[in-house]
């Protein structure tokens, strides 16, 4: 039985791992460029970051490339405050805050606005509670 196994598995084992392997070179369109905007405010007392970048090619290993031109502000639509993000590095626009101060409060209405080339992107939302963790 051993020996059978043996002149049937080997075989097999040698043909399956010795496979050839070619490397297949995909060539994909570059399209057009799109911009990513991440942004997340919290009511932490510390710099509040929002991220502009473009998409880069599906098989590119270098980040994505920052813009560097936009302006950034966020509106609370509930009290008509604005808060400016300015430019920092990679594509980061960064808010400071007094020590004594949030953005996000709680029930209130924001609207994000960025300007980029004279094109105007907003998105709103409403700043919920956050989920009582019981354990």
């Amino acid at each position: 039985m051993k020996t059978i196994f043996k002149i049937v598995f080997i075989p097999i084992a040698i043909l399956v791992f010795a496979s050839c392997q070619d490397v297949v070179q995909i060539k994909l369109d570059e399209g057009s460029k799109l911009y990513v905007i991440d942004a997340f405010v919290n009511n932490l007392r510390s710099p509040q970051n929002i991220k502009v970048t473009t998409n880069d090619s599906y098989f590119s290993d270098r980040e994505a490339p920052p813009v560097t031109n936009a302006n950034v502000v966020l509106v609370d639509l509930t009290t008509n405050i604005s808060y400016n993000f300015n430019y920092t590095t990679k594509g980061n626009y960064t808010y400071s805050l007094t020590p004594t101060d949030t953005i996000a409060k709680l029930n209130h209405n924001y609207m994000l606005k960025v300007t980029i080339d004279g094109y105007v992107y907003t998105s709103q939302a409403t700043q919920k509670r956050t989920a009582v963790l019981d354990s």
